[in-house]
């Protein structure tokens, strides 16, 4: 019987499967009986290392994370007060088969047919923000349509018949006092699953935002005691709301209102917050950010995966306090999208990033702080990284993050971005050698 879920074939030897085996035996070991998956005493803590270490193995190396997007549902919507690994191992002992990785997965191809019989429902996520838009009608239309184009996500204020339905009055005023919410709607078989998707789209747009505020632009707080040294803060909110089928409030759930309504009763005034306004004015960033949303719709699947992922970091690096990591994240970014190019030695990402960059004082930077950068991964070198070497290694990633959302000559897939990686740093003679070599080589293949 051809299995749904199983091991990549790189993983299909008898070491590996010795290894899963032994796993799997060790596990269900733990149970002090299946009928109720009882377990007790050290066994507790010890079975929730094995179902980390199985989970690990089953994310690595076989199709088990594909075959759940494929069906669109998490696979923790089949845990009850238990993991998922946790009900698996128990099923192999409730079923009498022998405790091997094989069953596991054949309890596992069970769960998943079972999985399948339930109807997709439609989920609608509302996220508050702290953003304001300073737009003429035109404007806001214009953005609108850009944003749902890039990530099918909308801006909108809460529908009455939703706010008739939150049990709670301050969880309420919070939403009503703020202007821009962000509706992201997709079908699938439970909340869980889209919250991934939605995560790259949402916080790729925001990223955006930051992108159009803080393009090549410095930022220094004063030194002291304080250890925030963000540039800014992340303008999404906390809190959302998860409606099913435009009727039911899935999220919050009904039991937490009333805590809900004590928590949340100091954070619904905007006073003395950082709020990201949109806007067409003198140094705006209307524009800037709209020709980043439109860019990002005319990208294929692969290549807009790789700038929504570049944009979402940006965003972190953006609002990290801490200085060091800061830093990191955004040479984080740099790397991400030049190793696109394939293999790279520092040598060669150090060529590549003095082809993208054209500001002559910064391109000498780049030996010195991939130095800085260096210590900080092997050596973990911290306080050494001030400021100013932060805001220079985010410089360097945003003249890489343009060069892949808006690069010096049309590409169409991440192929195309991979050959113009590794070209960009040749000379024109070189160039000029490569295409003749490569002309001869289509002669051959003809």
């Amino acid at each position: 019987m051809m299995m749904i879920v199983k091991l990549k074939k790189k993983y299909q030897c008898k070491e590996i499967t010795e290894e899963l085996d032994e796993l799997v035996k060790e596990a269900v070991n733990h149970f002090d009986d299946f009928s109720g998956c009882s377990v007790s005493g050290y066994n507790v803590q010890s079975l929730k290392r094995f179902e980390t270490i199985i989970l690990d193995h089953l994310l690595g190396k076989t199709n088990f994370e594909n075959e759940f997007s494929s069906i669109k549902i998490s696979y923790g919507n089949i845990k009850n007060s238990f993991t998922i690994i946790y009900n698996l191992l128990c099923g192999i002992g409730q079923k009498g088969l022998d405790p091997t990785f094989d069953n596991f997965l054949k309890v596992l191809d069970e769960k998943i047919k079972e999985l399948k019989k339930k109807p997709l429902e439609k989920y609608t996520y509302y996220l508050p923000t702290r953003i304001k838009c300073q737009l003429t009608e035109d404007e806001l239309e214009g953005l609108k349509k850009s944003l749902k184009k890039a990530t099918s996500a909308s801006l909108c204020k809460l529908p009455k018949k939703i706010l008739k339905e939150i049990k709670s009055n301050n969880y309420k005023s919070f939403f009503l006092n703020r202007q821009i919410i962000l509706k992201f709607e997709i079908e699938a078989r439970d909340y869980i699953y889209p919250i991934k998707i939605l995560d790259n789209k949402i916080y790729a747009f925001v990223g955006g935002l930051a992108f159009s505020n803080h393009l090549y632009r410095d930022n220094e707080k004063l030194l002291s005691s304080s250890s925030d040294m963000a540039i800014a803060t992340n303008p999404i909110e906390d809190h959302l709301i998860i409606v099913k089928n435009n009727k039911k409030i899935v999220y919050p759930h009904e039991s937490d209102w009333k805590i809900l309504e004590y928590d949340i009763k100091k954070e619904i005034s905007l006073l003395d917050k950082d709020i990201w306004n949109i806007h067409n004015k003198p140094n705006g960033n209307y524009k800037r950010l709209k020709m980043i949303l439109d860019l990002l719709a005319k990208q294929d699947k692969n290549l807009k995966e790789i700038s929504e992922d570049s944009l979402k970091l940006y965003l972190e690096a953006i609002s990290e306090k801490q200085l060091e990591i800061s830093f990191l994240k955004f040479w984080i970014i740099t790397e991400r999208i030049l190793k696109q190019g394939g293999k790279i030695n520092d040598i060669s990402l150090l060529n590549v990033l003095k082809k993208i960059i054209k500001e002559k004082h910064l391109k000498r930077m780049i030996d010195g702080l991939y130095k800085k950068r260096n210590n900080l991964v092997h050596e973990f070198r911290i306080n050494y990284i001030s400021q100013q070497d932060r805001n220079l290694a985010k410089s360097i990633s945003e003249s890489v993050v343009l060069f892949l959302i808006d690069p010096p000559t049309k590409i169409n897939n991440v192929q195309e971005l991979k050959i113009l990686i590794d070209n960009i740093f040749l000379s024109k003679i070189e160039l000029k050698k490569k295409i003749l070599i490569m002309d001869k080589l289509m002669r051959i293949k003809k």
